[in-house]
C-alpha cells in the first residue's frame, strides 16, 4: 500500500526514531500510574506533553491545576474506562466503552483540538488510543471520537492478509533499528497513522524507490544512483539505501 510506504517515508525525513517509538512505549509502560494519578506523576509526565507540542498555548502551571482539580474523576474514568481493557486494542473496543477517560482527559486542556487528548490517552493506553499530530496527520477530525472512529474504520475495511502484511513490515523495520519490539507496542495504531501521514504527505518517495522502504541508516552511507526509468525514458536520480522490500500483494492496493 503506497499510502503507508509514503507515511514511513515522512517520518524517516522528520527523523523522529528510527524505532517508531518502539523504546518511548516501554519507558510510558513503566512509568504509567494505571489509574494512580497524583502530582508527582503529572510533574514528571508534563516535560513529556511539552517536548510532543501537547500543551502550547496553555502554560505549564494552568495545565497543572486543571490536573489538580479533575483528578479525582480522571482516576475514577481509567478504573471504568480503560483498567478492564488493558489487554485489548482499538479494533476490540469500543468507543462507547472508553469514551469517558478521554472525556476527562479533555478538562484539563479546554480546546476544540483533540491533540492534547490523544497524546495523553496514547502514552498511558497506545494500543486502544491512536494519536493525532497536526503536522503529520494534518488534524482532519473534528472531534477526538472522530478520529478515534476512523482508525477503527480504516482498520476494519483493511484486507486481512494485507494486515497481516503490515504489521510484519512494521515489525521488520523496528526490529532493524531495536532488535526486540515491545511487547505492548501498538501496532495497529502505528500502521493506521502512518498510512494517514501518507496520504496527507503523498510522493516523498521517488518512482525508482516507492516499491520498497528505505531501512534507517545514516546520511553518510547513502549514495546517489542516476538511471533512465523505463515508464518515461527520462533521467532519474535517487538515494540508494539498504531496503526492507515489500510484497506486490500490499503495494498495488
Amino acid at each position: 500500500m503506497r499510502e503507508f510506504a509514503d507515511g514511513v517515508a515522512f517520518w524517516y525525513a522528520k527523523r523522529w526514531g528510527d524505532d517508531f517509538n518502539n523504546a518511548e512505549y516501554e519507558q510510558w509502560a513503566r512509568a504509567n500510574p494505571h489509574g494512580h494519578f497524583t502530582l508527582e506523576w503529572w510533574e514528571g509526565f508534563l516535560p513529556t506533553l511539552h517536548r510532543w507540542r501537547a500543551t502550547r498555548p496553555f502554560s505549564g502551571a494552568e495545565l497543572t491545576t486543571r490536573f489538580r482539580d479533575g483528578v479525582a474523576a480522571l482516576n475514577t474514568a481509567w478504573q471504568t474506562s480503560c483498567a478492564p481493557y488493558l489487554g485489548q486494542d482499538i479494533s476490540t473496543v469500543t468507543w462507547e466503552q472508553v469514551e469517558a477517560f478521554p472525556t476527562e482527559v479533555a478538562n484539563i486542556k479546554p480546546t476544540k483540538s483533540p491533540v492534547f487528548t490523544s497524546k495523553v490517552c496514547h502514552f498511558l493506553l497506545p494500543k486502544v488510543f491512536p494519536v493525532v499530530d497536526n503536522e503529520a496527520l494534518g488534524n482532519r477530525w473534528p472531534t477526538y471520537e472522530a478520529y478515534f472512529r476512523a482508525v477503527q474504520e480504516i482498520w476494519a475495511e483493511t484486507d486481512p492478509e494485507v494486515q497481516e502484511e503490515l504489521v510484519s513490515v512494521l515489525r521488520k523495520l523496528i526490529e532493524s533499528a531495536s532488535s526486540v519490539v515491545f511487547t505492548a507496542y501498538p501496532m495497529i495504531n502505528k500502521i493506521v497513522e502512518l498510512r494517514l501521514i501518507g496520504q496527507n504527505h503523498q510522493g516523498l518517495q521517488t518512482e525508482a524507490t516507492a516499491p520498497s522502504l528505505p531501512t534507517p541508516i545514516a546520511p553518510a552511507d547513502e549514495t546517489q544512483l542516476t538511471h533512465r526509468s523505463h515508464v518515461t525514458g527520462k533521467f532519474v536520480t535517487e538515494v540508494q539505501r539498504p531496503t526492507l522490500s515489500l510484497s506486490d500483494a500490499w503495494l498495488t492496493t
